[in-house]
């Protein structure tokens, strides 16, 4: 298996639906820690609310982007990920 694909936190105040290409911001859905990512192809913003970030910023299953003719499907590491308290 190849290494996954890191992406960097987006700076503080980025649009959560705007977030550059490979980079990703931290969110709160329905009480629940999770993140939206810049899909690295096409820029997209998707959540990973239904995938699992693991303490080191692992992310299971891999991330597929869901914009039609974006063919983004990669494993991917949140650099810099921290388990907060919201």
């Amino acid at each position: 298996m190849s290494s996954p694909v890191e992406l960097q936190q987006a700076p503080e105040g980025t649009d959560y639906f705007a977030i550059p290409k490979g980079m990703w911001l931290p969110v709160k859905i329905d009480g629940q820690l999770s993140a939206r990512i810049g899909c690295p192809k096409c820029g997209e913003s998707p959540s990973l609310f239904d995938h699992t970030i693991g303490a080191d910023g692992t992310v299971t299953p891999s991330a597929v982007c869901p914009v039609k003719g974006c063919d983004f499907h990669e494993f991917v590491k949140l650099v810099g990920w921290k388990v907060i308290e919201w």
